[in-house]
Order: structure tokens, then sequence, then C-alpha cells
């Protein structure tokens, strides 16, 4: 409840355009209310019925990007970014949602497939979520490793996006963190050069 609340406080500071925004927060011991703006466009979970060409998942996820790169840049970090998580305005813009409530910090349980390897909150872990989000836009499924190597699996996607997306894809679900983007400031200027 306490610890809740002083996160949204804290929360309700981050202003992006990219960022849902925090009004307020209150409740008592047991539990805590946020009040939070309206995305009229709903959740990516509720949109992700279908796969989406690659040029309409990377508007999502540049903008996402965006926003946890400001977020990362103000030493917060998400914890739990998975579709659910992901909203839209009225003008189908990206609104990021439920970053690093404490309840949230464990990305430990095995159930969580947007949890990074390393099971941490951290920049580099709401990278890789970020990753099995986009991994899910465009081949409709979580991603998948070859056992003894740990190479992402990736053949049906080739030929269907350019090699500069694959690529960035690749790095975004690296297993290892030193082969991973370090910011996602680094992924951001990758797709600018693309």
């Amino acid at each position: 409840g306490e610890t809740g609340r002083k996160e949204a406080k804290l929360l309700s500071t981050l202003r992006h355009e990219n960022i849902n925004v925090i009004y307020g927060s209150g409740g008592d011991n047991r539990s805590t209310v946020i009040i939070s703006e309206y995305a009229q466009g709903g959740s990516l979970a509720d949109r992700m019925v279908r796969k989406y060409d690659w040029q309409a998942a990377m508007k999502i996820i540049v903008q996402a990007a965006s926003a946890l790169d400001f977020a990362h840049r103000n030493n917060v970090v998400h914890g739990n970014l998975r579709p659910s998580n992901v909203l839209f305005d009225s003008a189908e813009n990206v609104k990021l949602t439920d970053f690093g409530l404490p309840s949230h910090h464990d990305t430990a349980a095995k159930k969580n497939w947007y949890g990074p390897p390393e099971f941490k909150a951290s920049k580099q872990g709401d990278i890789y979520a970020l990753g099995v989000i986009l991994h899910q836009l465009l081949l409709g499924r979580l991603p998948e490793f070859e056992p003894v190597t740990d190479k992402l699996k990736l053949d049906e996607l080739y030929m269907q996006v350019p090699e500069d997306v694959e690529s960035i894809l690749k790095k975004m679900l690296a297993i290892r963190v030193a082969n991973r983007y370090k910011s996602c400031a680094e992924l951001l200027l990758d797709w600018d050069e693309h």
C-alpha cells in the first residue's frame, strides 16, 4: 500500500508523450488506487490476434523504446513490460503504463514470458521484454531459442523483414546481457540508421 503510493507519486512526475500520465493515488495499507490518463485505444494485448507487418510493428516498438529511453534516463526501470502495459490513446499513440510498481519487480517467475533470462529488473531487461513483444508482433508467437547455442530461431522471418530489422530484433533478444543493447537510445539510433 504505502510503497505503491510512494512509487505512484514518483511516477506522476514522469512526463513523456508515450507514457500514460498518473494524476494521483490513494488507498490504505492493503491496496493502492492509481488515477491515470484514460487510454481509449485499449491495450496491445487486445490487438495481438494477428501478425503485424514490420512497419506497423516497428512504429509501436519505436514509440515504446522512446518512452523507455526517457524513463531510463530518469532512473526508472519498467520491470513489467508486456502487451497489456502498452496502451493506445485515441490518436493511436503508444502510452506505456505500470512502471516499476512494487509487486512487479519479481521477474524471476517462470510464467513471465517477458522477463529477461537474467531474472532481474533492469534497463536491459526492459529492452529484452520489448524484443519479446516485437517478436510476437512479427511472428505471432513467443521467441524460441536453440537448446545448446541459445541462438534465436527466426526461420519464418527470413525474407519478410529487412535485414536491419532482423538484426535489431536479434540484439534486443540476446540471451547474454553483454550482447544486448546497452540502452534504448542505442536501439533508436540503429532504427534511425535503417
